[in-house]
Parts: C-alpha cells; structure tokens; sequence
C-alpha cells in the first residue's frame, strides 16, 4: 500500500469518526431537556426555578463533550487558543450580536406595546445588560472549549 492509500484512508477514518460523534453529541444535546424533564417530572419537590432536570440539561452537553475528547484522543485543538488576529472580524460580530438581537427585540416590544418603558432607570439597564453580557460571555467559553 502506498503512502498516499493509507492517508486517504486515515483521513476517511477520521471524516467518519467526526461525524459519528458529531451525530451523538446532536442526539444526546437534543435528549438533554427531555431527560431534564423526565427528572422533574420524577423528582416533585424541588425549589422553584432551579431544578435537578434543568440541571441535567445544562450540564449534560458539555460532559458529552468532554466525554467525547476524551474517547477520541482529540486534544490537539481543544478550543484554548483564540487566535484572534486572524478571526477578529468573528469575535467583534459574536460580541456585538447579543447586544443588537436585545434592542431589537425590545425596541420591538415596546412599539407593539408589550413592553413599558416609563419607569426604567438608564442605570438600571446599563447594569442589567453588562450582567447578562457577562454571563452569556461566561456560557459561551464553556461552549467554545467544548466545541467539537
């Protein structure tokens, strides 16, 4: 066998094993919240809002992930090198879009009436949206470094 057979053949073995672990990480995200709801459903006395199933589907991603690494031998590239010189137009795009998505929706709510406007406090905003900038930031490292 020559050496270019056997790198077609690796490179074949490596596009189907991505793909397998692709389609497993799909299914078992997508089963994640029925399986969060199942554990409510079982569990009944939980305290409101913060449940064990909400739990399992939070968590449940990011540990096939890991699982999956693990299994593949995959830590050349785990995600921790950012390598913004080359994709800073990406990074800029990703962080300008949670912004722009809220005051459009908002805007939008509040045209069509379902959103009072009359008693927010501009400080009161600026915190609330730096906060929820902060923590969609922080979920989505975890995203980035899981990413497969």
């Amino acid at each position: 066998m020559s050496d270019n057979t056997t790198f077609n053949f690796e490179k074949e073995s490596r596009v189907k094993s991505t793909k397998r672990n692709l389609i497993f990480f799909i299914a078992v995200t997508l089963a994640s919240g029925w399986i969060g709801v199942l554990v409510d459903s079982v569990l009944t006395e939980q305290p409101e809002g913060d449940s064990l199933g909400m739990g399992v589907w939070l968590i449940l991603p990011f540990l096939t992930a890991i699982v999956l690494r693990i299994i593949s031998k995959d830590k050349k590239d785990i995600g921790l090198k950012p390598n913004i010189r080359q994709n800073g137009k990406w990074y800029m795009v990703s962080i300008a879009t949670f912004p722009v998505v809220t005051i459009i929706v908002v805007g939008i709510g509040g045209f069509l009436g379902f959103v009072d406007f009359s008693d927010l406090k501009s400080s009161d905003f600026i915190s609330l949206a730096l906060f929820s900038m902060l923590m969609n930031l922080i979920k989505n490292i975890f995203a980035v470094v899981c990413n497969i």
